[in-house]
């Protein structure tokens, strides 16, 4: 079996180096490929050796452009890496234009998509991230959710269960492999006393108007502030004669982009994290930290520890008040995702599927009332796959092993 990684970002990389270490483990054949969405060394390079992985296998050096340049070429360039390496299977992480490629280029070539971190929805259609992963999940045939409420969401929009599997966020997996090693090796939190990481880079967050909103955010925190800041970031501050204003404010501390190790070892000694990044809610979440998030919305609406603020100064401020958060399990996970996911991708099984209509009925559907006795499991034994659990008439997600209440009721598939 050959599993080609598609793995172009930071946050990706973060994501998916427990995955690939564990195609390593399991001596399966891995080819390790980068669209080079993010070239600076600092946001990818310099994480590559840091998180002990090999060199990539291929770097597409696509660069920067805009969504269609990006998404366009990072297509074309894959197509050929996937005719090159003849995979038995695509897999990729997350929602940025490399994965979109990704994920159409192995449909048009008809082989099997895997989309870890699979599911997740701000219900923002302005974002394109949300168009990116709804596309990377309606042509994937592996869907590697991180938790039931992202299960769920695949299922409302008719995916059908038996290609869903749970498997947790590999996220954690990193956090717990790495943090111990971050506590002992780095020095980044060398002079910082009770502050909070602020990170702000989506394209959203970084017109004129967002970028002035944020300085009056920074000017209100009363607290002192490690700003990890993005070189388009900067470069747009810059640009806009803000940078200066940000420079002279005596409890800001500005910081390059960090390597994981000191990215980590920061969240770990900080107070809270202020930002508007999706994986930070759920490494926060992992650290115990408070989440003060700089948007409206949320894709990750499991997280406690995340109080949504958009870019207002008096929002983020009062939420800066109180920063301690109730001890909880992390809803997103144990630690095992990439264990689950490769021995899902072991098994082996999937296929892109098509489907004939002759010598059978088109799929029919039926709600049944449960029994109170009988597991989903149990229902599917009897023919038909179960897609949706409905408890007093809101949907869940149906785990196998659930026996839902009598009186529930569940949506059958049946041909």
């Amino acid at each position: 079996m050959r599993i080609l990684s598609v793995v172009s970002t930071r946050p990706e990389l973060i994501k998916m180096a427990p995955v690939l270490r564990e195609l390593q483990r399991r001596r399966i054949d891995g080819v390790f490929v980068t669209t080079g969405q993010h070239y600076d060394a600092g946001l990818f390079g310099d994480f590559i050796s840091e998180l002990g992985l090999p060199e990539p296998d291929e770097n597409l050096t696509v660069g920067s452009g805009s969504q269609a340049y990006q998404t366009g070429e990072s297509l074309k360039r894959l197509e050929a890496a996937f005719l090159k390496y003849e995979p038995d299977a695509v897999l990729a992480q997350g929602d940025t234009n490399s994965v979109l490629a990704a994920a159409l280029a192995s449909q048009k070539l008809l082989v099997p998509f895997g989309h870890v971190e699979a599911g997740l929805r701000s219900f923002d259609r302005t974002m394109p991230e949300e168009i990116n992963r709804i596309m990377a999940d309606h042509c994937s045939e592996i869907l590697f959710a991180p938790t039931e409420t992202s299960a769920l969401n695949l299922l409302l929009e008719n995916v059908p269960k038996r290609k869903v599997h749970v498997t947790g966020n590999t996220v954690v997996d990193a956090c717990m492999q790495y943090v111990k090693v971050a506590r002992k090796k780095s020095r980044i939190t060398a002079g910082l006393r009770d502050f909070v990481v602020f990170t702000c880079h989506r394209k959203e967050n970084t017109t004129p108007e967002k970028l002035a909103a944020m300085v009056r955010v920074l000017a209100a925190i009363r607290r002192n502030v490690a700003f990890t800041m993005h070189p388009r970031t900067a470069e747009l501050l810059k640009k806009t004669g803000l940078y200066g204003k940000i420079e002279r404010m005596g409890h800001v501390k500005l910081l390059p982009p960090l390597g994981y190790l000191d990215f980590l070892a920061l969240m770990d000694a900080s107070r809270a994290v202020v930002t508007d990044s999706g994986g930070l809610q759920e490494e926060a979440a992992v650290l115990g930290k408070k989440c003060v998030v700089l948007r409206e919305n949320t894709e990750r609406p499991e997280a406690g520890n995340v109080v949504l603020a958009g870019m207002d100064a008096g929002r983020v401020s009062r939420a800066l008040e109180d920063v301690r958060v109730k001890k909880a399990a992390c809803p997103f996970g144990d630690g095992r995702a990439s264990e689950r996911i490769v021995s899902i991708l072991k098994k082996g099984g999937f296929g892109v599927e098509s489907s004939s209509f002759i010598g059978s009925d088109y799929p029919e559907y039926a709600l049944v009332k449960a029994d109170g006795k009988r597991s989903v499991a149990e229902f599917e034994k009897r023919g038909g796959e179960v897609r949706l659990l409905f408890e007093n008439g809101k949907p869940r997600y149906p785990n196998s092993k659930c026996v839902p209440r009598r009186g529930d009721e569940l949506l059958i598939e049946r041909r």
